[in-house]
């Protein structure tokens, strides 16, 4: 669990985590939201965050990356 009370890791028994594990596009590995990714409809990308839930270190491709182009910049840290 995070400072913010969000649960990170991958899905298991106890159910999906509020943050749940993925690489982002630029290969660094971080978390993508639950409910972002629940509430995204059609083609895209989604941020990817540190396990803080706050810290955004890249961008995790919904659908053929190479038909969706190059993804939005990442936020300078």
């Amino acid at each position: 669990m995070n400072a913010r009370g969000e649960t990170y890791g991958v899905p298991n028994d106890d159910g999906i985590p509020d943050l749940v594990a993925a690489q982002a596009s630029n290969g660094e590995i971080g978390y993508t939201r639950n409910s972002e990714q629940s509430a995204f409809e059609g083609e895209g990308y989604i941020k990817v965050y540190e396990s803080d839930g706050e810290t955004v270190i890249g961008w995790f491709p919904i659908g053929d990356p190479a038909e969706l182009g190059d993804p939005p910049p990442v936020p300078v840290k």
